[in-house]
């Protein structure tokens, strides 16, 4: 029949990966509050308070995404720690069964 075919995970490198993710999400999030909008229609004066506001408008989209994108980075560094918690459960059992 064959050799069994054998998978092998390397979890430090899963963990490292999740880790990188859970950076990237802190980044963004802090880049989406560092970037809330400090200038709007008011502020940008009479003869340019259309532009304010469409700019403010623009601004708040973006900030949504970026918020959006750090709230997946932080998802995908779950799954990842959980997806190896899973595979280290198994792999422990089958060494038990074993021994």
């Amino acid at each position: 029949m064959g050799e069994p075919q054998n998978t092998r995970v390397d979890l430090a490198a899963v963990a490292a990966v999740a880790d990188r993710f859970d950076a990237l999400a802190a980044r963004l999030d802090e880049a989406g509050r560092a970037a809330r909008p400090r200038f709007d229609g008011a502020t940008a004066g009479r003869a340019h308070g259309n532009a304010g506001r469409e700019l403010q408008r623009a601004v708040e989209v973006l900030i949504t995404d970026v918020a959006a994108w750090a709230r997946a980075d932080a998802e995908i560094a779950a799954a990842l720690r959980s997806g190896a918690a899973r595979y280290r459960a198994g792999d422990t059992d089958a060494a038990a069964g074993m021994g």
